[in-house]
């Protein structure tokens, strides 16, 4: 990106509609917050897209944001103790798919415009990522549909989504 990444990251660089949210973001986090490492946008044109759950590159930082627009998504946190356990279930596409990866997942119903922060044990002891979508054809084509915690609580994916990552060293690198 043109604004570069970790130390070497340039503010002044971001358009002025992530600049914005940038500023709203460090206003949230306070004292809590060090410098800006990252700014990182994914854009999916598709109702399957997922995530592989994973790590964030450590030196990110510890404090991860992020926004979620255009549709909501179900983030799934799982444990990497537990994941190592269960690494068949884990690799398994329709396993995973209906019952997650692992039985000790958090999942997070992220709706859409809004934003979420993750650190500590969540950023670095648990992976994060989205399951493949529940899908059927419907009227309008492929609908597709997340789960969290049961299938009693489902929420429809839209084709296009958006997320921003916003990632931010300790305040002591200040």
């Amino acid at each position: 990106a043109p604004w570069g990444w970790g130390t070497e990251f340039e503010r002044d660089k971001l358009p002025a509609g992530l600049k914005s949210a940038l500023e709203k973001l460090e206003l949230l986090g306070g004292e809590f917050l060090g410098p800006i490492r990252d700014v990182t946008v994914n854009i999916r044109s598709s109702v399957d897209y997922q995530m592989a759950p994973h790590i964030d590159p450590l030196p990110d930082g510890p404090n991860s944001f992020i926004l979620s627009l255009q549709s909501g998504a179900v983030v799934t946190f799982s444990p990497v103790k537990a994941m190592s356990q269960n690494a068949v279930r884990v690799n398994d596409d329709e396993e995973y798919a209906q019952n997650s990866y692992t039985d000790e997942d958090i999942d997070c119903l992220v709706p859409q415009r809004a934003v979420y922060h993750f650190a500590g044990n969540a950023r670095y002891l648990w992976t994060h990522g989205v399951r493949p979508p529940a899908s059927q054809m419907g009227d309008d084509g492929l609908e597709a549909f997340d789960r969290w915690g049961t299938w009693d609580k489902v929420l429809r994916r839209g084709k296009d989504r958006a997320a921003v990552i916003f990632t931010f060293a300790d305040p002591q690198a200040s």
